[in-house]
Protein backbone atom coordinates (compact mmCIF):
# COMPACT_ATOMS: atom_id res chain seq x y z
CA UNK A 1 0.00 0.00 0.00
CA UNK A 2 1.10 3.47 -1.00
CA UNK A 3 1.46 6.22 1.83
CA UNK A 4 0.65 10.19 1.15
CA UNK A 5 3.89 11.71 2.20
CA UNK A 6 1.51 13.11 5.45
CA UNK A 7 1.27 9.48 6.62
CA UNK A 8 4.43 8.72 5.74
CA UNK A 9 5.54 12.08 8.16
CA UNK A 10 3.35 10.36 11.09
CA UNK A 11 5.04 7.07 11.17
CA UNK A 12 8.61 8.35 10.69
CA UNK A 13 7.92 10.42 13.90
CA UNK A 14 6.30 7.19 15.63
CA UNK A 15 9.26 5.14 14.99
CA UNK A 16 11.65 7.74 15.65
CA UNK A 17 9.91 7.89 19.20
CA UNK A 18 10.19 4.74 19.43
CA UNK A 19 13.54 4.25 18.78
CA UNK A 20 14.33 7.27 20.92
CA UNK A 21 12.79 5.10 23.84
CA UNK A 22 14.92 1.80 23.11
CA UNK A 23 18.00 4.14 23.26
CA UNK A 24 17.15 5.23 26.27
CA UNK A 25 15.93 1.77 28.02
CA UNK A 26 19.13 -0.37 26.46
CA UNK A 27 21.52 1.77 25.11
CA UNK A 28 22.57 2.95 21.42
CA UNK A 29 24.20 -0.55 20.86
CA UNK A 30 21.17 -2.57 21.52
CA UNK A 31 19.76 -4.68 18.27
CA UNK A 32 16.61 -3.63 18.85
CA UNK A 33 17.61 0.32 18.68
CA UNK A 34 19.64 -1.03 15.83
CA UNK A 35 16.59 -2.26 14.01
CA UNK A 36 14.27 0.55 14.64
CA UNK A 37 17.16 3.07 12.89
CA UNK A 38 17.26 1.04 9.96
CA UNK A 39 13.63 0.92 10.06
CA UNK A 40 13.68 4.50 10.57
CA UNK A 41 16.65 5.20 7.60
CA UNK A 42 14.31 3.04 5.06
CA UNK A 43 10.90 5.67 6.17
CA UNK A 44 13.27 8.66 5.69
CA UNK A 45 14.61 7.09 1.87
CA UNK A 46 11.30 6.19 1.17
CA UNK A 47 9.50 10.13 1.94
CA UNK A 48 12.61 11.41 0.21
CA UNK A 49 11.87 9.42 -2.70
CA UNK A 50 8.37 9.85 -3.13
CA UNK A 51 8.86 13.65 -2.34
CA UNK A 52 11.33 14.22 -5.33
CA UNK A 53 8.82 11.95 -7.37
CA UNK A 54 5.90 13.88 -6.88
CA UNK A 55 7.80 17.16 -7.69
CA UNK A 56 9.04 16.05 -10.52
Amino acid sequence: MLLGLKEIEEEIEDVRNQMHGLAELKGFLDPLVIEKSQELDQLLNRYHFQKVNTLA
